[in-house]
């Protein structure tokens, strides 16, 4: 099933007379990926992203905490250049 097709599923699930009677397992059903590579640095990227979402995201939360509880305002810029460079570079961000 696409992520499209998941999405209409889910907005389909949603409407205000369905909810009451979707279940957990209707609205969220767990993917399989089937990673077709004999590239070992292609099938560890893919691995390891998750992992790599987690360190940035600690970090970030990191960054956050010193900023407000710390008073250390110049990491504000370290926290800025982060976003940039995840959104501008890379296109992502942690809003999922």
């Amino acid at each position: 099933m696409s992520i499209l097709s998941k999405l209409d599923k889910i907005i389909e699930l949603l409407q205000p007379k369905q909810l009451e009677e979707a279940t957990l397992e209707e609205i969220y059903s767990p993917t399989k990926y089937i990673i077709e590579t004999t590239d070992l640095n292609e099938y560890d990227k893919f691995y390891k992203g998750p992992i790599f979402y987690n360190c940035l995201w600690d970090l970030d939360k990191w960054l956050r905490s010193e900023i407000k509880y710390h008073d250390r305002e110049v990491l504000q810029e370290v926290r800025d250049k982060l976003y940039d460079i995840m959104s501008e570079d890379y296109g992502v961000s942690f809003d999922l």
